[in-house]
């Protein structure tokens, strides 16, 4: 599988922040999917149909939730574009690191998951204003 430098860089930087490789998922298609575990936060680095992406899951949580690194990038800096390329996904995760293991710490998590899912309905709401979001 051959990966753009930043998925790369990221890879290094979570085995060096302690993060176990656990999986790697070659989909139907092009679709490829690296998961890496922590003791605080999961993260996966997604490839569906050529569009890299990255999310953080809480590695505690009953159910699995991942978030993508916009909505994170949006609850720790503010005002973010939606969408990111994949070398400003990366870059944020390395940056930001210790921000988004403080987020899903025990004292934090179910704070985060609320304030999280929130964002993520504003951000369906702004993008597909149309569509009727049960809540």
């Amino acid at each position: 599988m051959s990966l753009p430098n930043s998925v790369n860089d990221v890879m290094r930087f979570l085995r060096a922040a302690g993060l176990v490789w656990e999986e790697l998922r070659d989909g139907p298609g092009p679709n490829e999917m690296l998961l890496y575990h922590g003791p605080v936060v999961d993260v996966r680095i997604v490839s569906d149909r050529g569009i890299w992406y990255i999310e953080c899951s809480d590695s505690r949580g009953n159910q699995k939730e991942w978030y993508d690194v916009a909505l994170v990038k949006l609850l720790l800096c503010g005002d973010t574009p939606d969408i990111l390329t994949i070398e400003e996904q990366a870059q944020f995760v390395v940056k930001c690191w210790n921000e988004v293991l403080d987020l899903f710490e025990p004292s934090n998590a179910q704070d985060t998951h609320s304030k999280l899912s929130l964002l993520r309905q504003e951000r369906m709401r702004r993008r597909l204003p149309n569509l009727r979001l049960n809540t």
